[in-house]
């Protein structure tokens, strides 16, 4: 029977859109699943979740994808806002284990895009109230 590996991430922290001189609070949940030989291979995983950046953006769903690249252990993160309100928001970031291991653990830098116009930046860190499961990120289980 394949493994799987069940990626469950809660992720909070701070967010600022250039031009703005204030940070906001930003809650990314994420959700997907896959055999652990794909994401070896470096296969995307589908995902999909929420994000709510407090004073700008309510709590709206997202779609998209998080690859693993091998040779240098990073997660590359993409995803778009897939409810309303429009315009289409895009979040990319990626999180290396190369060097500082805990932070490529805990921290995710994402870009903030409207379409393809950078608008803003955040800095966001697993949360770690759901025990050690969420703490790692994922949970291996039966595929």
């Amino acid at each position: 029977m394949p493994v799987g590996i069940r990626f469950s991430e809660a992720l909070e922290g701070a967010f600022r859109l250039r031009g703005s001189p204030r940070e906001g609070r930003m809650r990314l949940v994420l959700d997907g699943e896959a055999r652990l030989s794909s994401v070896w291979r470096g296969e995307p995983v589908e995902m999909g979740g929420t994000v709510v950046a407090l004073g700008w953006l309510p709590e709206t769903r997202v779609a998209g994808v998080l690859a693993f690249e091998r040779r240098t252990f990073t997660f590359s993160y993409r995803f778009v806002t897939v409810s309303p309100p429009e315009p289409v928001h895009v979040l990319s970031g990626q999180r290396t284990f190369r060097g500082d291991a805990y932070a490529g653990l805990t921290t995710l830098a994402l870009a903030i895009s409207e379409g393809d116009e950078p608008i803003g930046d955040a800095t966001l860190r697993l949360d770690a109230r759901g025990g050690p499961r969420t703490i790692a990120g994922m949970r291996v289980s039966w595929a």
